[in-house]
């Protein structure tokens, strides 16, 4: 991780060691600044780095900072993330607690879950964020770069990646200027295929995979000193099979059921199911930036336009009651994006001492989706559109010391229908909601030394309460306040300091944080209601939501020490302690004691502990992120010249993750402390131009069991007592060795 290091390095050993700082530039504040000078915590890791560390997937970015947890679901349309003890899962229908931006511009988090190629650097920025970039969020942002054409010298790369386990990822780029000084264009391209999580299925002889093919084209002109205009058009196309992973339920829970099911562990990768998880998925960026510079002044547009197209198809028959033939649910979406942004903000100091940015900033996006759930139709419609007026000011008090201010005036507005199409039912009527918003941001920091800035910082967020959908009855009061979610509001502190000592050989940057959440957007595990149909009442299962409050407090630390010109080490790591203290959610309360549990739930027990409503409420003090509540990062590499022409170099990742209580609600998946080692060994060209390397991931070979369920798997609410009960459950990667050959020429 790029994140801290006082040093100055050659390029390529910066590259190799993942670590610089004062080379480093990063545009946490929508300016390009040093990192040392920016008063807030910034991960940024460079397209050098990820091509040293051998990542291939946007979520691998995970590997390298600490307290971030990225994964992608299997159904291809849902995303799961942590940061600062924050867990938000897609499938809930909020907006996310971490927005993401490709080139300045807002994207939908899904579409960077893909293969990566041609980054120029990713940038975490931790706590809320909002005031100056985009959209609200509380947790915080990740900003995507993509490398852009040189306009004096043709240059480019190719990038080939081969494993043990039939992983092959091939990436290339070429930039030409056209007319040389004012335009330029690069191409770059992917071709990205594996075995995806290696999960096969007891009752399906093929094997899972993950394929895809993408481009883009990037223009670059600037006609004049003071003018840049950047274009960007990206494709990718993906085909994925993949099966549910599941394990013995009897393994966490002796007692349950077995019948003549084969027996099965996590480490084994298995499914149960006949067919697979089916995934064919289209996506389409354009993005544009474009700068004007004049009279000390900027003005600054950036644009974006996305498409998305997918076909999910998801088996149900997940306890495999009819062998031979699969129970399907077939999913089309159709999504679409746009963004538009305006900014003007000082290029010079006004008055010599105080700088500004104000601007509009507009989102709109509109998703269908053509439901056939076994032959039931359903037809659903979202809409969402965001603007909003943003303003910030900077102080600077001589030449040490700044004072910035900044605030937001949001005005959301949401629309959604739901209609059972064979019928043409609404299940949902046509429902509008309207929120108008403020958050602000505020921040002091002083430099005591060239060396030693200390900073405290102050800001709020908010996120706009789902509509959640799938309850198709009149409301209870518990019903009500556990599908209309109120939106959420938070508050956050920080303080710390970034410091170089050691004559800038080491570089040290600690901070501490406090988040207040009023409301904070919770989603829960699965839990029994009362639903009405034609022939009465009858028992179903739903993830309700509610509001709760909750707090946060974390440290998180940054070291960078390089004692040679050989050696360098960079270490990471990441604490947040997230808790939700007497929040209402949605049950199961077999006994109606308040308290959630596992027995057996019934109508008579669900009106007996709610009083006569159709689901059951419970006070809980648990834990707010699946995530570990603290993790490590090492990055460590040596490196000697072999001959005036070859070096020679070792570099590793290594990750650890103490023991996590896991999901807060599930008393069996918990997962014991682990650690992950990655490995390189290689050698390059001193000027960086070629690089050979074989690599290990998971070098040890680490087993961990990391989500367990705690329900058997069931078709539609009946398990399998013929075949016996298994829990969905994932694993860690497997031991995967590889070669990767890099060459690099031009201007790269």
């Amino acid at each position: 991780m790029i994140s801290a290091a006082a040093q100055a390095q050659a390029p390529e050993e910066q590259a190799a060691s993942s670590v610089s700082n004062e080379d480093i530039v990063v545009t946490a504040r929508r300016k390009d600044e040093s990192l040392q000078d920016v008063p807030q915590v910034v991960n940024a890791v460079t397209g050098a780095a990820i091509e040293k560390l051998n990542i291939q997937k946007f979520e691998d970015i995970q590997t390298v900072v600490p307290g971030l947890s990225l994964a992608s679901g299997s159904s291809g349309t849902s995303t799961r993330l942590s940061l600062r003890g924050v867990t938000y899962d897609s499938f809930g229908s909020a907006p996310p607690t971490v927005e993401f931006y490709m080139n300045d511009a807002t994207i939908f988090g899904t579409l960077l879950f893909q293969s990566m190629y041609d980054i120029g650097q990713i940038e975490v920025l931790r706590g809320p964020q909002g005031t100056l970039r985009g959209r609200a969020a509380p947790s915080g942002s990740i900003t995507v770069t993509t490398r852009r054409a040189d306009l004096f010298d043709v240059g480019g790369y190719v990038n080939g990646t081969a494993t043990d386990r039939g992983g092959i990822n091939l990436n290339a780029a070429i930039g030409v200027p056209i007319i040389k000084g004012a335009v330029a264009l690069r191409l770059a391209g992917i071709v990205d295929q594996n075995d995806y999580d290696f999960v096969k299925s007891v009752n399906n002889g093929t094997s899972p995979f993950s394929n895809s093919r993408g481009g883009r084209a990037s223009l670059r002109i600037e006609p004049s000193d003071n003018i840049t205009a950047n274009i960007t058009y990206q494709y990718l196309d993906r085909q994925q099979k993949a099966f549910p992973g599941v394990e013995s339920m009897v393994i966490s829970q002796p007692g349950a059921a077995v019948g003549t099911g084969p027996f099965l562990r996590a480490a084994d990768r298995r499914g149960i199911t006949d067919g697979a998880v089916t995934i064919d998925e289209q996506q389409q960026v354009l993005n544009g930036q474009l700068t004007w510079r004049f009279a000390g002044q900027r003005l600054d547009y950036v644009g974006s336009l996305t498409f998305w197209d997918s076909k999910t198809s998801t088996p149900q028959d997940l306890a495999n009651l009819i062998p031979g033939t699969e129970l399907r649910q077939n999913v089309e979406t159709d999504f679409q994006t746009r963004s538009n942004e305006v900014r003007l903000s000082s290029d010079e100091r006004l008055f010599n001492f105080l700088d500004y940015t104000i601007g509009v900033f507009d989102f709109w996006n509109r998703s269908t989706n053509d439901i056939d759930n076994v032959g039931t139709l359903i037809d659903t419609y979202q809409r969402r559109h965001e603007r909003s007026f943003f303003g910030n000011l900077t102080a600077h008090l001589g030449e040490n010391t700044e004072i910035s201010g900044g605030i937001r005036k949001i005005t959301f507005k949401s629309a959604d229908r739901m209609t059972l199409t064979a019928f043409g039912i609404d299940l949902l009527p046509y429902v509008e909601r309207k929120h108008t918003p403020t958050i602000y941001n505020a921040s002091i920091s002083h430099r005591f030394s060239d060396d030693f800035m200390v900073y405290a910082s102050t800001g709020s967020s908010w996120r706009a309460g789902p509509l959640t959908l799938g309850v198709f009855r009149p409301l209870t009061p518990n019903l009500d306040r556990f599908l209309n979610i109120r939106p959420e509001k938070s508050k956050s502190y920080e303080v710390g300091f970034k410091s170089t000592l050691l004559d800038r050989r080491l570089t040290l940057n600690v901070s501490a944080f406090h988040q207040d959440f009023d409301g904070y957007i919770y989603r829960g595990a699965p839990v029994n209601y009362v639903n009405l149909g034609r022939t009465g009442e009858s028992l179903n299962v739903f993830n309700f939501q509610a509001n709760v409050p909750a707090k946060v407090n974390g440290v998180e630390v940054e070291l960078a020490y390089k004692p040679s010109d050989r050696f360098n080490l960079s270490a990471s790591f990441a604490y947040a302690k997230g808790k939700i203290k007497n929040g209402e959610i949605a049950c199961n309360d077999s006994d109606g004691d308040g308290v959630p549990d596992t027995g057996p739930v019934t109508i008579g027990s669900i009106k007996a502990a709610s009083g006569g409503d159709a689901v059951a409420a419970c006070s809980v003090t648990q834990r707010l992120s699946y995530a570990p509540n603290w993790s490590l990062v090492l990055t460590p590499e040596y490196n000697a010249p072999i001959t005036e022409r070859v070096s020679g170099f070792v570099r590793g990742l290594f990750s650890y993750y103490p023991d996590n209580p896991n999901d807060p609600t599930n008393a069996f998946d918990s997962v014991k402390a682990y650690s992950l080692l990655n490995l390189y060994l290689g050698i390059r060209d001193p000027d960086n131009a070629w690089e050979v390397s074989l690599f290990a991931k998971n070098l040890l070979n680490t087993k961990r069991t990391l989500t367990r369920g705690d329900r058997p798997q069931a078709t539609f609410g009946v398990t399998n007592p013929a075949y016996g009960d298994y829990v969905s459950a994932t694993y860690t990667r497997p031991r995967e060795f590889g070669v990767n050959v890099r060459y690099a020429f031009g201007s790269r």
